[in-house]
């Protein structure tokens, strides 16, 4: 009797485990180069990018992931595909203070670079159109193109600091996620880049940007050190104004997706992942699985997501991230 106690309460433990099970993990060679973003262009077709040049790409929806030859060592920050074919990714050599952008037209079989030799490094890449992209990072740079990368316009801003990601809601106008002074900012174009205009926040450093439609939009970030390291933000009126919504999280964070107005995710250091049902009134942790340090999310459904950071991880989960544990 007292084995078939033992024996149950085993298979009830592992039960339970499996159903807490929230994000899988998609690595076949863990301590791979870290990575830092990921994009899918259908439910199996996905890119990830990151450090020494590294990208990788899945064709069954993260099962196996196949590294690809980017003919470069920079390290690259972000990956964005207008089409099944056609992608860039962007990065640099901090030590060199230099940047490259990348262009596919293959599916990631062949990358060619388009533009090298930049004196910053380049944290963002984004289109609003097959031929019309932008290109931002360190040091308030911003390069936009019209013509599918054959040519690049430098539209630096006058500042000090960097723009980490960047967000288009129509084709003039974008906003991007910034720290000045250790200080996080949103700036807003809404002549398709050619001016920006700074929403000073007085908050922690904001390192991803993401809207919902045109006047919905989120931000996240955070320190490496302090009282409380992360933040997030939302607007309701384009940008004009920024909130602040309250989360336990203590871990900075990277990135910021939703799946449709009121479901997002928020993913940042020491494998936190945080999930919003409603519009960010409330952000519940989620059972990452993992310590490491979260870079990027993706979904491709409102169920299915990744995840992916340091040492290579790549998380998955296919009911959007299951049970929580806890509110943040």
């Amino acid at each position: 009797m007292k084995a078939f106690t033992f024996l149950l309460a085993i298979g009830l433990f592992l039960l339970i485990n499996q159903a807490n099970a929230q994000w899988t993990s998609q690595n076949l060679k863990p301590q791979s180069p870290s990575l830092s973003s990921v994009y899918f262009t259908d439910a199996n077709t996905g890119y990830a990018v990151g450090l020494s040049g590294a990208i990788l790409k899945t064709n069954d929806a993260g099962s196996s992931w196949t590294a690809l030859s980017s003919g470069t060592t920079y390290d690259l920050y972000s990956v964005y595909f207008i089409d099944t074919n056609t992608g860039y990714a962007v990065g640099g050599n901090q030590d060199h203070n230099s940047g490259i952008i990348l262009k596919t037209i293959d599916g990631g079989a062949t990358w060619t670079t388009l533009l090298s030799g930049i004196t910053h490094v380049l944290l963002t890449v984004r289109f609003t159109d097959v031929n019309t992209g932008y290109a931002l990072g360190e040091g308030i740079t911003i390069f936009k193109t019209i013509d599918g990368g054959t040519t690049w316009t430098d539209l630096r801003q006058v500042g000090n600091g960097d723009y980490n990601s960047a967000y288009f809601t129509d084709a003039l106008t974008g906003y991007a996620a910034s720290n000045f002074n250790r200080y996080g900012d949103i700036s807003k174009t809404v002549d398709g880049g050619k001016t920006w205009t700074y929403i000073p926040n007085g908050t922690r450093p904001l390192y991803s940007v993401f809207f919902t439609d045109v006047n919905t939009g989120y931000a996240v970030g955070g320190n490496y050190f302090g009282d409380k390291f992360s933040v997030i933000l939302k607007t309701t009126n384009g940008g004009t104004n920024w909130t602040t919504q309250e989360s336990a999280n203590l871990y900075r964070l990277w990135s910021v997706y939703f799946t449709d107005a009121n479901t997002g995710y928020a993913v940042g250091d020491s494998g936190t992942i945080l999930k919003t049902s409603n519009g960010g009134a409330d952000w519940i942790i989620q059972n990452s699985g993992t310590s490491s340090n979260l870079a990027s999310i993706f979904f491709t459904d409102s169920n299915t997501g990744y995840a992916v950071g340091d040492s290579g991880i790549i998380l998955k989960t296919t009911n959007g991230g299951g049970f929580a544990t806890g509110v943040h």
